[in-house]
């Protein structure tokens, strides 16, 4: 499956858990490979093997990179979880109108595909606590230095549908989906708050 994506997407590396890792701590071994390209590109993007991109994937997200009003970007905004959450993103997708490429957020709530801008990533991981999954984790980083997240709209990767790899987290009845996937004529700053 992740060399499939990575073929997919044209990724630049391809991390795998060897088994035991799990999650949280898979993700922080990618950011941290990543710490060496982080200083000579803006942004630094990681998905999850069971991310589905959109067609021309790269293309479409360095045109929505290039707009980003945040310094963290979530490429996927779910309709199964954070549940309580759901009217939140509902009512601000009514508010949307056709100009707007963003959703504004303080948290990042899923980390199925996640930009940040590379001058931050050593101290995102210096700041990470390893034993949250890693949505919660760079969430709280994100308070801490009150970095905002902006989630694309459309989202630009959908989540594969089974279940999940973070322990203590089962699957509900909930279908983890997009609220929508797909590209832009154009991407541009605006947004709405979630």
């Amino acid at each position: 499956m992740a060399d499939r994506l990575a073929t997919r997407v044209r990724a630049d590396h391809v991390e795998v858990d060897p088994g035991g890792r799990g999650g949280t701590r898979n993700h922080l071994h990618t950011w941290g490979w990543c710490l060496g390209a982080a200083q000579r590109n803006a942004w630094i993007v990681v998905l999850e093997d069971d991310a589905l991109p959109v067609n021309n994937f790269r293309e479409e997200l360095e045109a929505a990179l290039a707009v980003a009003p945040t310094p963290v970007v979530g490429l996927y905004l779910g309709t199964g979880s954070p549940a309580h959450l759901q009217s939140r993103f509902a009512s601000a997708i009514v508010r949307a109108t056709d100009d707007v490429s963003w959703f504004l957020a303080d948290r990042l709530h899923h980390a199925v595909g996640v930009a940040i801008r590379g001058h931050l990533v050593a101290d995102m991981l210096g700041c990470i606590d390893a034993r949250r999954p890693i949505d919660e984790a760079i969430s709280a980083w994100c308070v801490r230095r009150d970095h905002k997240v902006g989630y694309t709209w459309p989202s630009l990767v959908d989540h594969l549908d089974g279940e999940p790899v973070i322990a203590g987290r089962r699957r509900a009845p909930r279908r983890r989906r997009a609220w929508r996937v797909g590209v832009r004529r154009t991407w541009t700053g605006t947004a709405v708050a979630l």
